[in-house]
């Protein structure tokens, strides 16, 4: 069975990437050993008081200067093209993204130019500047600055993500955003009861709009007493059961999750996945969609509403 994978979350694009890097979930070798044509960096934000933008711009400086080193593996993509483009190539593809919106006073300028050094995405929430986290149950959406900030990022091209806002938040994106979004790395609340999953209704609401959610491996998420690959399955399982195979994706959160137990050791393993995925009774049509090409629908779409920035 092909194993190639194309949505793949992973975090800290800060730390070392090439040759092996130990201790970490994520380096290049294990990327190209897993399969894995496309890596989503996602750069944290979460400092608010100033620093966020500073350590955003460190960690693209690190990317940039790794794909330099790396240009005959490694490449940056800034669209559904780039990404094919690269997977023919031989090369690890990576999707950069924001977590956490953007930092605190940030304007909309901010987030025009973070996209012109490729940023693709940007995840909404924890910083009370665009919305409140899943963490927060103060209640309460977007902000009038986070509603705009969806707007803008429709025009630019970019994917609205909505993994770590509140519910409220959620249904906020889902009435103001014109475009599919998607729900970078959740699983069903239905089967693990953690506010960062999402509800049967959060999850139809998502499909109808044509997005997408990229199951999650950080055990919290998927079991509150076994968690194990099996059991991350039967959460794919439900989610296709709701909606269909088309709204959904792998959101693993390699190096998001380093210590705090394991559904697989790293990236190299990412084969098992898809051996589970056949093991199951998935069509060969239904893992092409589920490794990345409902990925690449999405963002085909999101970049056809957008004119040219």
């Amino acid at each position: 069975m092909h194993s190639d994978t194309f949505m793949l979350l992973t975090r800290h694009p800060e730390r070392k990437f090439a040759p092996r890097e130990p201790r970490h979930q994520m380096d290049l070798p294990r990327l190209i050993q897993g399969g894995v044509d496309l890596v989503f960096f996602a750069v944290s934000n979460r400092d608010n008081k100033g620093a966020g933008l500073v350590w955003t711009l460190k960690a693209l400086d690190r990317v940039y200067t790794e794909a330099a080193r790396n240009a005959d593996k490694f490449t940056i993509v800034l669209s559904k093209d780039d990404i094919l483009k690269a997977k023919k190539e031989g090369k690890v593809g990576t999707f950069l993204i924001c977590e956490n919106g953007l930092p605190y006073r940030a304007d909309l300028s901010c987030l025009r130019m973070l996209y012109r050094l490729g940023i693709r995405s940007v995840a909404l929430g924890e910083n009370e500047w665009t919305g409140r986290g899943c963490y927060d149950r103060s209640g309460g959406g977007l902000t009038d600055f986070g509603v705009e900030m969806v707007k803008e990022m429709n025009r630019l091209g970019m994917v609205v993500d909505v993994a770590h806002l509140n519910e409220d938040g959620f249904w906020d994106v889902a009435e103001t955003s014109a475009v599919p979004f998607i729900d970078s790395h959740a699983n069903s609340r239905a089967l693990c009861d953690h506010p960062r999953n999402l509800k049967d209704d959060q999850i139809k609401a998502l499909a109808q709009k044509g997005g997408l959610m990229g199951v999650v491996f950080y055990p919290p998420f998927v079991d509150e007493k076994e968690a194990s690959l099996s059991r991350l399955l039967d959460h794919l399982d439900h989610i296709i059961d709701l909606v269909g195979p088309e709204y959904v994706g792998i959101g693993s959160d390699f190096d998001g999750m380093s210590g705090r137990g394991e559904i697989m050791k790293d990236t190299s393993d990412m084969p098992q996945f898809t051996l589970e995925l056949a093991r199951r009774g998935y069509s060969r049509d239904d893992i092409k969609k589920i490794l990345g090409g409902n990925f690449l629908r999405v963002l085909s779409e999101v970049e056809s509403f957008a004119p040219s920035p």
